[in-house]
This record gives C-alpha cells, structure tokens and sequence, in this order.
C-alpha cells in the first residue's frame, strides 16, 4: 500500500529491535505481514465505499446488491442501481415433509465493518435481470465454502447467481468440486446453452472476485482479474422465464457467502 511510508516502517523496526533479537526473522516477517495487511484492509474499506458511491450514479449499472444493510432473512436488500428491483430472501421449503429452512446468516464481509451473507438451501431472488442488446457484465465478489446441504453425492454443484434457467434461456453462473473443481458461465439457447468454462482450482473459505462479460460475439469469465475461460456465441439472448437468483436455484446447493453483486448494460473492458 503506497500510504504506508517509509518513516512509518523505520519506527515499526525501531520499536520490534529487541523483539528480533530473540526471535527469528520469519517471525518478524510474519509481524510485519499482519500489520501491512491490516492497514491495507483498513484503506481498501475507504476506497471500497468511494467506489460503491460512485457506481450509484454509474449510467450503465442496471444492479446494484451490497448486503451491507441486512439484519436477518427478513430484510430488504436494496438495488442501488436504481431499477427498483430488490431483493428477497426466499428460505427453502422440503416439498415431502413441508418443513421451512430459514437458514440465512448475516456474515462478516471482505472487511470487519462491512457485511456479507452467507447462503445454503434458501435465496435471493428479484425481477429478471436479463441482457440487453447484447451487451452485459455481471459482477460478484464470493466465497465458497464447500457443498450444502442441498448436495446428494455425487453432484457436488451448484449455482452462485442466475437469470433462470440458463439452460434453454437465460444466462447462469456456476461452480462445482466433481470430477474436478470447475466454474462456468452459461447463455441458454434453444434446447441448450453456450458455456465457457473454467476448470482452475479456486480455493474455498477465500474471497474471490467473478466477473462475467458478453459483447455479443464473445463470452469472457475473468476470476480474480485473470481471463479464466471463454467462448464464441453470436447467435440471440432468449430472455429467462424465472426470478434472478442469487444461490441456490434447483436440485443441488452449495454453502455460498455473498459479499457484492454489480450488473451492467455494457461490457467491462479486461482493464477494468
């Protein structure tokens, strides 16, 4: 972090001297490592809440979710986007037994101040949130943290965000652990869908940041700012016929914590 100025170190070094002569330098390492870190996240929540702030008067954000209000299952979350279209949390319902699992949490975020939730058998859902013109991104910063409950062997999938059902129509993200760990971004076509997929290992219990793009000539999946797979589709969007989702959509689930999600009629460059 550039705002760490060198005076700053020297007086760190100056107060640990007697700290390294009895102990090795990995430790000091190590110190040194957990403060950085603590003062770069400290910076990133600042530059964090310019960034949500400007991307609320951003023209082209058609959504905009960033959880940092929720209480409980039963709160609201806002589009800051300025559609309208918020969200509701909808817990899930055992059809054979009737029981409700009201199973959300409110979580700790990319920072201590800001929130997140965390995601197993229920969901977000909101107006259909489709592509228009051809020419869209979706954004989301995420955390997987296995599968859940919702999770037979040997499937071990399931869905991060959607506008349903991404088979036929629509569009989808999602990841899955078998036979190897993979994450796809899919465009329903008819009877049918477009996928570009990744099968990179992303590590769960971290936070990753998703990005998913179409110019109508090219589907692009960026993991964590690297070009994680792609795929050419020129052919129409045929528009969902479900709720957008966030979570669990059908069949399988995994336990997913969500921290931020931005929509965008245009397409981000790779730079961006």
């Amino acid at each position: 972090d550039s705002r760490f100025q060198p005076q700053r170190f020297c007086l760190l070094f100056a107060v640990t001297g007697g700290f390294m002569t009895k102990t090795s330098g990995f430790a000091f390492a190590v110190l040194i490592s957990l403060i950085l870190n603590l003062h770069a996240e400290s910076g990133g929540y600042q530059e964090w809440l310019k960034r949500r702030d400007a991307l609320k008067q951003d023209k082209s954000v058609v959504r905009y979710y960033t959880f940092e209000d929720v209480k409980d299952s039963k709160s609201i979350v806002k589009d800051l986007g300025g559609s309208g279209a918020d969200l509701t949390f909808v817990p899930y319902k055992d059809l054979k037994t009737g029981e409700v699992f009201d199973d959300l949490q409110v979580t700790e975020g990319r920072w201590p101040a800001k929130k997140a939730v965390r995601l197993n058998r229920g969901w977000y859902q909101g107006l259909p949130a489709d592509i228009k013109n051809k020419q869209f991104t979706v954004e989301i910063w995420f955390r997987k943290n296995g599968v859940g409950s919702l999770n037979p062997y040997p499937s071990e999938r399931g869905f991060i965000i959607s506008s349903p059902p991404g088979w036929g129509a629509g569009w989808r993200i999602e990841t899955g652990y078998t036979p190897t760990q993979w994450m796809s971004f899919d465009i329903g076509i008819e009877k049918n869908n477009i996928r570009a997929t990744s099968e990179k290992m992303y590590t769960d219990k971290m936070w990753h940041y998703l990005a998913a793009t179409w110019d109508g000539r090219d589907m692009r999946l960026y993991v964590n700012g690297t070009l994680a797979a792609s795929h050419e589709y020129t052919g129409e969007y045929f528009p969902g016929t479900e709720p957008f989702k966030i979570g669990y959509r059908s069949g399988t689930s995994i336990l997913l914590d969500v921290d931020e999600v931005v929509i965008y009629d245009r397409v981000l460059s790779a730079e961006e």
